[in-house]
């Protein structure tokens, strides 16, 4: 089992980038961390399909608020937008439909609370558009590397708006 998480990066990452855990850029999290048994290939050719019906989605960042165990995570809040949760819901659904164990359930599906964390260099403003056009594939332990992330592949949607 290999853990992985699906992002939207705010500004272009490249697929083989490495960071460290505490260095991610701004992104929003589109299905949190989940293990697969696959291969990195199969699980990529089962987003390609989901991503081909898949049109973009425009959100809005809006207010600052905490996030966390503890409250201490600094986040910037996503609008409510229904055609988010319903890219959210499919991304988990076809997931689990390919045997993904989601780490923490409970900020999936009705726990899922869009956001963008605030970080050291960069931040999201109130006002500000992301259009979710693509999503990236993360690997969360590449090499075994608990503290290191690697983007594995960045999938476009084939859609556009109408």
């Amino acid at each position: 089992m290999h853990k992985y998480t699906i992002v939207k990066f705010i500004e272009p990452v490249a697929d083989g980038t490495e960071f460290n855990m505490t260095e991610w850029p701004l992104h929003i999290t589109l299905a949190d961390d989940f293990e697969l048994g696959i291969s990195h290939s199969d699980f990529i050719e089962q987003l390609k399909k989901l991503a081909l019906k898949q049109e973009p989605v425009k959100v809005v960042a809006e207010s600052d608020g905490y996030l966390g165990k503890y409250s201490q995570v600094q986040v910037t809040f996503i609008d409510t937008n229904p055609d988010l949760f319903e890219l959210h819901r499919g991304l988990v659904t076809e997931l689990k439909r390919i045997g993904a164990v989601f780490y923490n359930p409970h900020y999936i599906i009705g726990g899922y609370r869009p956001h963008i964390t605030v970080q050291r260099a960069a931040r999201a403003r109130r006002g500000d558009v992301v259009i979710i056009n693509k999503l990236s594939i993360v690997d969360m332990s590449p090499d075994g590397d608990d503290n290191q992330r690697k983007v594995i592949e960045t999938i476009e949607f084939a859609k556009s708006f109408v």
